[in-house]
C-alpha cells in the first residue's frame, strides 16, 4: 500500500522542462539514460517476448519529448541556430510517435522496430544536447540565467495516443 501511495504521489508531481545550456546538458544525460532503458527492452524483445513499457519509462519519455520541444522553442526565442530549433522539435515529435508505435505494436517485430528508432533518437539526442549547450554558451545564450520552465502534468501516455 505504501509503495502504491508513493507511486501515486510521484505521479502527481509536475514535470518541468528547463531550457538553457544547463537544460540541454540535462537533456543529453536523460537521453543516454533512456537509451540504456531501451537497450534492456530490446533484449527482452530479442528473446521473442512482447514488452510493456512501464509507467515510469512512459513518463520519462513524455518529459523528454516535452523538454525537446521546449529546448527548440527556447533556441528560437533566443535567436539561436535555426537548425537546432528544428532538430529539437523533431526529436520531441519522433519520441512521441515512436512511443505510440511501441505501445500499440501488434507483435515483437513491430516493437523491435519502434525500439530501434527510439534507441537511435536517444543516441542522437545525447550528442545534440551536449553540442547545443556548447554552441549556446559560445554564442552567449543562456549565460545570464534566462531559463524557461514549462510544466508537463497529467497522464504521460496521453502524449502517445
Amino acid at each position: 500500500m505504501a509503495r502504491f501511495l508513493l507511486c501515486l504521489l510521484i505521479g502527481l508531481l509536475p514535470l518541468t522542462a528547463r531550457a538553457d545550456p544547463a537544460g540541454a546538458e540535462a537533456f543529453a544525460r536523460e537521453a543516454a539514460k533512456l537509451q540504456t532503458q531501451v537497450e534492456a527492452l530490446l533484449e527482452s524483445v530479442d528473446t521473442g517476448s512482447t514488452v510493456t513499457p512501464d509507467e515510469a519509462f512512459q513518463r520519462e519519455a513524455a518529459a523528454f519529448s516535452v523538454t525537446a520541444k521546449t529546448l527548440g522553442a527556447w533556441n528560437d526565442a533566443q535567436s539561436g541556430p535555426m537548425d537546432l530549433g528544428c532538430i529539437f522539435r523533431g526529436l520531441g515529435d519522433d519520441t512521441a510517435r515512436q512511443m505510440k508505435a511501441l505501445i500499440g505494436a501488434p507483435s515483437p517485430d513491430a516493437q523491435r522496430a519502434a525500439l530501434k528508432r527510439l534507441h537511435t533518437g536517444f543516441e542522437d539526442a545525447a550528442l545534440i544536447g551536449d553540442d547545443a549547450a556548447k554552441t549556446w554558451r559560445k554564442a552567449g545564450l543562456g549565460v545570464t540565467g534566462e531559463e524557461m520552465l514549462v510544466p508537463c502534468t497529467g497522464d504521460p501516455s496521453a502524449l502517445f495516443e
